[in-house]
Order: C-alpha cells, then structure tokens, then sequence
C-alpha cells in the first residue's frame, strides 16, 4: 500500500512538473511583447508604511520584490496587469529610476538585492525550466534503461544477464518478472 501510494505521489509531481514547465514557457514566450506584473499592497493610507509584494515577468525573467512602498498606492490587496512592451503603465518607472532605486547586482539573467526595506530576487526563465524539467528528464531516462534491460534479458534492478538463470536474479535477489526476455 505504501509503494502504490509513493508511486502515485512520483507520478502526481511529475505530471505537475510538465504543467509547470508548460507554464513557464508560455510566460518565457510571452515575455518578448508583455510585461506582466501582480502586486498585493497591504494598505492604502498614507500614514501608514505601506508593504508590498510584486511579482514582474520581464526581461526574460521572473522578479521578486518586496518592502515599503514609497508612494500611496491606488488599491489594498493584489492587482494583476499586463502592458505590451510599447506603451507605460501607471506608475511605471523609467530604467533609470528603476535601477537607482534598487542598486541591484545581476548576472546572466540572476539578480540580487537586498536592504533594509526593499528585496529584490530575479531568477532567469532558463533557470526554472531546468530546474522544473529536471524529474521528467530523468524520469525518461530511467524508462529508457529499465526498457533497454527488459528486451536484453537483463535484471531491471541490478543489470545482471538473466538468460540462463530463472526464478531471481543470483546477484541482487528481484523474482524475474514476466516481461524479461530470456
């Protein structure tokens, strides 16, 4: 029961992880014409410090920011909106400002800041499509040896040549399973 369970589990991640790479390459496509942006704010009063969230998907990767907003935003709660690449949104800054503001250190799409009341993580869309691809990958390799074994008469455990042997494997002590060509 347990096995069928983990099983199950392996085969639930795995078939999330093709969602998310299917995901991911949609926004890394996307991103060539839109900037997508969801922000959540915390509240709408001036007098208070107002705490942000912001998730940004350009320049072929996905930013993280939080902190204080420096200015009253117009809502409470999460915002989500898109502009294509031509045209300002509300409130959107120039590169300038925008690079002044978070003095940030990037490289090869990665980037990094953090301060007293602003954070800034920037991870490259090729970085989460490996990493979210990285168990379907071996997944498809680990199928392809276990395939290869059973048509050669070999041990799916071990890789020990079973054609003379029958029962279990002499080397590793798996029953032989009826698809094993011997």
């Amino acid at each position: 029961m347990i096995g069928r369970m983990k099983r199950v589990a392996h085969y639930v991640l795995l078939l999330l992880s093709l969602l998310c790479s299917m995901t991911i390459a949609y926004l890394w496509i996307r991103n060539d014409q839109y900037s997508d942006h969801a922000d959540y704010y915390s509240s709408i009063a001036m007098s208070q410090r107002t705490k942000y969230v912001s998730i940004h998907s350009a320049n072929g990767s996905v930013e993280l920011r939080c902190g204080v907003a420096t200015f009253t935003p117009e809502w409470q709660g999460w915002s989500v909106h898109s502009w294509t690449s031509m045209e300002d949104g509300p409130g959107r800054q120039t590169a300038t400002d925008y690079l002044q503001r978070f003095r940030r250190i990037t490289f090869v799409g990665f980037g990094f800041k953090l301060d007293k009341e602003d954070y800034f993580v920037a991870l490259p869309y090729w970085f989460l499509m490996s990493l979210v691809l990285a168990l379907p990958i071996w997944e498809l390799a680990r199928w392809r040896k276990i395939r290869r074994r059973r048509a050669k008469g070999l041990c799916l455990q071990c890789g020990y040549d079973l054609r003379a042997s029958s029962g279990r494997c002499p080397e590793c002590g798996l029953p032989i399973p009826p698809g094993v060509a011997a």
